[in-house]
């Protein structure tokens, strides 16, 4: 799949088009995460969770991953319109490095604070 990335001063948003987040599908968002962070030198990464229904701990590895780049470099990840399900493994895996929003700008307020 493709992933769409939209790039602010602010953020990059990154809209995740897969239903499924799970070991077998994790690779590209990996790979995606990282050059928005490294190559792209993008500090605050914002994930549109929107279409993703399924998250394993793989997607949790990924996630934990981007954010802790993210906050070495000064910056977070905010995950956007993610669903129940998605949000009760993260909060169960003891992430608290991300944070939830549900709008774009409740994202920005976040990146802001």
């Amino acid at each position: 799949m493709i992933y769409s990335v939209e790039k602010t001063e602010l953020y990059a948003l990154l809209k995740v088009p897969e239903p499924e987040l799970r070991m077998s599908t994790v690779d590209y968002l990996e790979l995606v995460l990282a050059e928005a962070a490294e190559k792209e030198g993008h500090r605050n990464l914002l994930l549109d969770l929107g279409e993703v229904r399924f998250a394993d701990t793989a997607a949790l590895r990924v996630i934990i991953t981007a954010a802790n780049r993210c906050r070495k470099a000064g910056g977070r990840v905010v995950l956007l319109n993610a669903h129940p399900p998605v949000q009760n493994v993260l909060r169960l895996g003891g992430v608290n490095i991300i944070k939830f929003a549900e709008s774009v700008e409740e994202a920005e307020a976040l990146f802001e604070s």
